[in-house]
């Protein structure tokens, strides 16, 4: 290899080593770049995951506190031993399937 290198004139030596430096500082910043943008991505994905998650919790939620005053208001409602349970039922139980 050394005796290619020998063979070639000043100015070829020069413009090889320009060239070769510059191929390698190109390839740097671009893998520097990619792992920027990576990352940001990585983060950003991240972070919309976390939103949506966040939005699906929420209304997992509100269902659940719905059904916890649900069960609430039949139990208060059947706890009346003078009234027949399906009396008392009938109506709140055809309201909730009318929902």
């Amino acid at each position: 290899m050394m005796r290619l290198f020998s063979t070639w004139g000043i100015r070829r030596r020069l413009v090889y080593l320009i060239l070769t430096i510059a191929t390698l500082t190109v390839l740097a910043v671009s893998v520097i770049a990619l792992s920027t943008s990576a990352s940001i991505l990585r983060r950003q994905t991240e972070d919309a995951y976390v939103n949506r998650n966040q939005a699906f919790a929420g209304a997992l939620d509100t269902r659940l506190q719905n059904a916890a005053v649900t069960a609430r208001a039949l139990a208060a409602a059947i706890s009346d031993p003078q009234r027949p349970p399906l009396d008392v039922l009938w109506p709140m139980i055809s309201g909730i399937l009318a929902d």
